[in-house]
C-alpha cells in the first residue's frame, strides 16, 4: 500500500512539475505568402539562377588523337561495321530546361531552396575524318580496303579500314541530344526588426514577413545523370598572375572550413572575385580516372567564351560579364572522348560540370 502511494505522489508531483510548461512550438513549415516572396526575392537575382551558361553555342578548336582501332574494338566482327571518327570542333547549347524548385524551411524559420535542373543539350560538332572497319577472324594489321582486295585478306587480317573524308560526307556539322541534370541550393533569412520591450531589444521577424537571399552553394551537373560512370572532378585551382590562388574543392565535411566547396553554402559576398582581362592559370584535377589527353576534354568557359584546358592544364582569360550586376558563371568540364570517337555502336556522352557564381570587377 505504501509502495503504491509512494508512485501515486511521484506521478502526481511530475504532473505538478510539467503542467506548467509550455509545448514545443510547431515545426515551421511556411506560408504560400512566404513561397511567393521567396520566389519573388530569387527572381530579382536571376543571375544567381542562370543555368544556361553551363553550355555556349560557340564551337571550340579541339586537338584529338588520331583515330585507331585498338584491340578492345577486336569485339566486332564482319558483320558488325565499325564506325569511328575524328572531331575538330565542338560546342553545347541548352535545348529544353526543366526546374523543379523544392523550399525547405527550417525550426528558425530560415529557408533552403533545392533547384533541381534537369534538361536536354544539344552537342554541336564538327569531323573530318571518318573510318568503317569490319574486324574479321584474327587481330594483324590495319589496311586500306582501296589498296588491297578483300578476298586477300580474310583470316590474316584483324580489321578492314575505309575512310570517308569531309569533302565526301555532306558537311561537317552534326547535332547529338543529350540528357543531364543537376542541383543547387539557395539560402534565404527572414529579415527581423529592432524593438524595445520592456526596456530590452529584441529582433522580432518582420510582419509580414520579408526574406532575403544569403548564400548560395555551386552546381554541380551530371551528363547524363547522376549514378552513371561519368568522369568526377575532384579539385579546381585557379592561380592569379600576382600569386593568389584560388581553390574549389569536391566535398569539405570540416564544419570549420571557410574555403569553396560544391557542397558548401557560400554567401553570396564573399564569391570568389576576378578582374576581366585578367588571366588565370588553371587546373583541374579528377578523382575517378586518370587524366590522359586519349581520355577526357576538358574546358573552362564563362560569358559564352569557351577554352580547351590540355590535360586538365591551361590559361583562361575572364571575360566581363554580360550583367550589369557583374555576377558571371564559370563553368569547369571534363568530357570522356569515347562518346565522340564512336559512331557506330553510339557510346553515352559522360560528363561532369561545375558551375561556380563569381563576382567579375
Amino acid at each position: 500500500m505504501k509502495r503504491n502511494l509512494l508512485i501515486l505522489l511521484v506521478i502526481t508531483a511530475l504532473m505538478m512539475i510539467t503542467c506548467g510548461n509550455e509545448p514545443p512550438p510547431d515545426f515551421y513549415e511556411g506560408t504560400p505568402e512566404d513561397s511567393a516572396a521567396i520566389l519573388t526575392e530569387l527572381n530579382a537575382h536571376a543571375d544567381f539562377l542562370n543555368t544556361h551558361d553551363l553550355c555556349t553555342a560557340i564551337k571550340c578548336s579541339v586537338t584529338m588523337a588520331a583515330v585507331s582501332f585498338p584491340i578492345g574494338d577486336s569485339f566486332y566482327k564482319a558483320d558488325s561495321p565499325l564506325v569511328k571518327q575524328h572531331i575538330t570542333m565542338l560546342g553545347d547549347t541548352v535545348s529544353v530546361l526543366t526546374r523543379f524548385q523544392d523550399l525547405w524551411f527550417a525550426k528558425d524559420t530560415t529557408c533552403t531552396v533545392y533547384l533541381f535542373d534537369t534538361f536536354t543539350i544539344i552537342s554541336q560538332y564538327d569531323w573530318d575524318k571518318r573510318y568503317t572497319g569490319h574486324y574479321l577472324l584474327t587481330i594483324d594489321t590495319l589496311v586500306d580496303t582501296t589498296q588491297v582486295p578483300w578476298d586477300t585478306l580474310y583470316d590474316t587480317v584483324g580489321v578492314v579500314l575505309t575512310t570517308v573524308d569531309i569533302d565526301s560526307a555532306g558537311g561537317p556539322d552534326e547535332n547529338t541530344p543529350i540528357y543531364a541534370e543537376g542541383l543547387r541550393h539557395l539560402f534565404l533569412d527572414p529579415v527581423r526588426e529592432m524593438a524595445i520591450e520592456d526596456g530590452d531589444t529584441t529582433y522580432p521577424l518582420a510582419d509580414p514577413r520579408v526574406w532575403v537571399l544569403k548564400r548560395i552553394s555551386y552546381g554541380n551537373y551530371y551528363f547524363p545523370s547522376e549514378g552513371a560512370d561519368y568522369p568526377l572532378i575532384y579539385q579546381v585551382r585557379l592561380s592569379h598572375a600576382d600569386g593568389r590562388v584560388d581553390t574549389i574543392r569536391d566535398v569539405v565535411t570540416d564544419t570549420l572550413f571557410t574555403g569553396h566547396a560544391m557542397n558548401r553554402l557560400k554567401h553570396i559576398d564573399s564569391l570568389m572575385q576576378f578582374t576581366a582581362g585578367e588571366t588565370l592559370d588553371v587546373a583541374i584535377l579528377l578523382g575517378s580516372i586518370t587524366v590522359d589527353s586519349t581520355v577526357s576534354l576538358f574546358f573552362v568557359s564563362g560569358s559564352g567564351y569557351r577554352s580547351k584546358v590540355v590535360d586538365g592544364h591551361g590559361k583562361f582569360v575572364v571575360p566581363a560579364a554580360s550583367s550589369s550586376t557583374g555576377i558571371m558563371n564559370l563553368v569547369f568540364e571534363v568530357i570522356l572522348k569515347d562518346s565522340y570517337y564512336y559512331l557506330v555502336p553510339a557510346k553515352d556522352y559522360l560528363a561532369n560540370a561545375w558551375l561556380v557564381p563569381v563576382i567579375v570587377q
